[in-house]
C-alpha cells in the first residue's frame, strides 16, 4: 500500500503514457500549454522509473543483509526441536498452570 493510498483511502491514477499523446492544439498558446504539460508528464514518468529503480536495488540490499547470517536448516523424524506454545490453544486454565 502506498502512503498515498493510507492516507487518502484509494489509488492515485498513476497511467502516464506521454509517448502516445498527440498534440491537438489550435492556438500558440494551447501548443506551449500542451508542451509544458507533455515535459511535466514526461519528469514524473522518469522520476517514477527512477524510484522504482532505487526501490529494487534497496531491496536487494536488504536481501542480501537478512540472509548473510541464515542458513537452511532440515529437520527429520525424530529430531528434537523447541517449540513456542504462544499460539496453540489448551484446556488448561491458564498458561502458568500448563503442562511444559
Amino acid at each position: 500500500m502506498s502512503p498515498f493510498q493510507a492516507t487518502r483511502g484509494y489509488t492515485p491514477r498513476i497511467s502516464f503514457d506521454a509517448k502516445a499523446y498527440q498534440p491537438v492544439g489550435t492556438t500558440a498558446r494551447e501548443r506551449i500549454l500542451e508542451g509544458k504539460a507533455n515535459a511535466l508528464a514526461h519528469g514524473i514518468e522518469d522520476a517514477w522509473s527512477w524510484c522504482k529503480t532505487n526501490i529494487a536495488r534497496a531491496q536487494e540490499r536488504m536481501i542480501l543483509q537478512a540472509n548473510k547470517h541464515r542458513k537452511d536448516v532440515v529437520f527429520n523424524v525424530g529430531d528434537k526441536v523447541w517449540l513456542s506454545t504462544k499460539h496453540i490453544k489448551t484446556q488448561r486454565p491458564s498458561r502458568k498452570l500448563d503442562y511444559k
